[in-house]
């Protein structure tokens, strides 16, 4: 009865719909775009009136009533879940200490040039006579 007129959801004693009972969703691992889990939901509603030939139905008001409710979802088995842990995860942790690594890596060979250069800055220039 979510999102249903005013005019029918009083109709019904004790509903109270939640909007996260009836959403659609779908958790989406945010590097691959893979699908991890979603799950769909619908309600279908039936209106429930008098019948003139039924006379169980005498006192019957009309009335807009939950009938069947279906839920389906699918969610990744443990072995999917270990396998992109295993071959991304994994593999992304493995790039970044690379990466790390050589900006750590370059900063130390620059340096050790840094210093090399400096060293040889302060070293006294020979003089160099001239042949005659």
């Amino acid at each position: 009865m979510l999102g249903a007129s005013n005019e029918y959801t009083k109709m019904i004693r004790g509903l109270r719909p939640d909007a996260k009972k009836h959403q659609t969703f779908v958790d989406v691992q945010h590097l691959t775009g893979t699908p991890l889990q979603g799950g769909k939901r619908v309600q279908f509603n039936m209106f429930l009136k008098s019948i003139n030939r039924i006379a169980i139905t005498e006192n019957l008001t009309t009335v807009l009533m939950p009938a069947i409710w279906v839920e389906e979802g699918i969610q990744l088995n443990s072995e999917m879940v270990a396998f992109f842990k295993k071959k991304l995860i994994n593999s992304l942790k493995t790039l970044n200490i690379i990466h790390w690594a050589s900006i750590c890596g370059g900063i130390g060979v620059a340096a050790i040039c840094l210093i090399y250069y400096v060293i040889q800055r302060r070293k006294p220039v020979a003089e160099v006579a001239p042949l005659k």
